[in-house]
């Protein structure tokens, strides 16, 4: 049996640790995250569309800069591995958000879907040798 795919971003990366995952990912086509060991992260020029600023919009606004929390996690619904994030908002509250794992081991890409995952609107963060 072939490994499952990942919604619009590949083969999704099985027997992946957290350890596997420490480390700087920079984002195409835009952001940076760094996931530390003590689960703990921080992000740079991040986006996440499906909160922009709009008239009647009662999300949690998401700073493009900040830091938050990670952990890695199996997905409820298929049991794959995820780093479900928990970003810090401006309004000083949280906002979780999960990413999907492909690549290898060695060179884990998460995955950020944006909005409609039909539209397939993904950021992809590789790690940083």
């Amino acid at each position: 049996m072939s490994d499952p795919y990942v919604m619009c971003a590949g083969w999704a990366l099985k027997d992946v640790t957290a350890a596997d995952l420490v480390g700087s990912y920079t984002g195409d086509p835009r952001g940076s995250l760094t996931l530390a060991a003590d689960g703990t992260l921080s992000v740079t020029d991040w986006t996440d569309d499906m909160h922009r600023p709009g008239a009647g919009d009662t999300f949690p606004i998401l700073a493009t800069t900040g830091k938050g929390t990670w952990s890695l996690e199996p997905n409820p619904s298929d049991e794959l591995m995820e780093v479900d994030v928990a970003l810090d908002t401006q309004h000083g509250g949280r906002h979780g958000v999960s990413l999907g794992i492909t690549g290898t081991r060695q060179g884990p890409k998460l995955h950020h879907v944006l909005g409609d995952p039909d539209n397939c609107d993904v950021v992809t963060l590789t790690k940083r040798a």
